[in-house]
């Protein structure tokens, strides 16, 4: 008795295509979904047509399942990312300007931790009561405290 094979979902088979390509394979394939033609998605990103006439046929692939799993596509790429933004953040405490410095301590420490709980001061018209009105489920009339 042979197995049957696994089979893979769309969107699994568009997470392996899309790791496999190049980064200007990757920019291409986004392009494609604004772009009428082959030649204008590469003239938009810089490539010559020849360039992209010569890519293995999975980079079309990847065109076609890219029009099914955009979401998933702009995850991987903002997940890749994500690291390089967080050195960079990092790096920002080492600036030479104080304000630099002051400003990625002050982003780091609010996403790692919050941002620190402000007092607001809430009052009715010109500075007098507020006037709240609870309307019970069920009940027809709204009682005012």
């Amino acid at each position: 008795m042979t197995a049957e094979p696994e089979k893979r979902t769309s969107s699994e088979a568009f997470e392996e295509v899309w790791r496999s390509l190049s980064l200007n394979q990757r920019r291409f394939v986004v392009q494609m979904a604004v772009s009428a033609t082959k030649k204008e998605a590469a003239e938009a990103v810089g490539l010559s047509k020849h360039t992209i006439y010569n890519w293995p046929p999975r980079v079309m692939a990847a065109v076609a399942l890219y029009q099914e799993h955009i979401r998933t596509a702009a995850a991987e790429i903002l997940a890749e990312a994500a690291a390089k933004a967080a050195l960079i953040k990092v790096a920002g405490l080492d600036s030479d300007d104080e304000r630099v410095r002051q400003r990625s301590a002050s982003e780091l420490l609010e996403r790692a931790f919050g941002r620190p709980t402000q007092r607001q001061e809430v009052s009715g018209p010109d500075g007098g009561e507020l006037k709240v009105t609870l309307n019970v489920q069920g009940s027809d009339a709204g009682t005012e405290r």
